[in-house]
């Protein structure tokens, strides 16, 4: 039995591809926009634009591992290693609060056989979500390897429920290496960067803004 980790949902509270194995993991840093302490990132782009246009962000494959009984907020960790925040926004850049967020992922080995790295949160009254887990690992399938990525399911009242992936700027098993042949690691859309931040614990960061259709 492998050695169990964990994620936490903090905020608006918490968190698959095709196959699992080892990793080999790639970082790429930039500093992500962030909020005050405690708080939910809230870009500057935040602020609703009367005319503004945000297309929707680039569907993914859903993968195997899809439950639809993730827990809800639940704190399973103290200290996870990475942090993906953001905001829900609807094609007029209006933020949606009461968005739900559900998220899963393999564990840092690439494996999914851990249960907890899975949940469901809802996005806050500015349309904010935040959560906190372990980086997933690279795994490798019978014709290669699978970039590291976070699934996305996110449905709001109104709007088109979106299925997607997150991944990692200079993971070199980003599309056309991926292993994947049906997914699309190559959406410039859900490439983010991340940032070491030391204090109050070491971990990464990063911004991840999802965009909804109208329905």
């Amino acid at each position: 039995m492998h050695r169990r980790r964990f994620m936490v949902i903090t905020a608006a509270g918490l968190l698959v591809g095709c196959n699992r194995v080892q990793p080999a993991q790639a970082r790429d840093a930039a500093p992500p926009q962030r909020g005050g302490p405690g708080s939910p990132v809230v870009p500057k782009s935040a602020a609703p634009l009367d005319g503004q246009l945000c297309g929707p962000t680039s569907p993914d494959l859903r993968g195997p591992y899809w439950t639809p009984d993730a827990p809800n907020a639940l704190h399973l960790s103290p200290k996870g290693d990475l942090r993906i925040e953001g905001l829900v926004k609807g094609p007029d850049c209006r933020p949606i609060p009461g968005a739900m967020v559900h998220v899963w992922q393999a564990d840092p080995r690439g494996r999914y056989a851990d249960d907890r790295l899975r949940g469901r949160l809802a996005t806050d009254k500015d349309g904010a979500y935040r959560f906190e887990t372990v980086r997933p690992g690279n795994y490798r399938e019978p014709n290669g390897w699978r970039p590291a990525h976070i699934h996305f399911e996110v449905t709001a009242p109104g709007f088109k429920p979106l299925v997607s992936q997150l991944y990692f700027a200079g993971d070199p098993y980003l599309s056309p290496n991926d292993s994947c042949s049906v997914c699309r690691s190559d959406g410039a859309d859900r490439i983010i960067k991340l940032a070491e931040v030391i204090a109050p614990y070491r971990r990464q960061e990063g911004t991840f803004e999802i965009h909804l259709a109208k329905a």
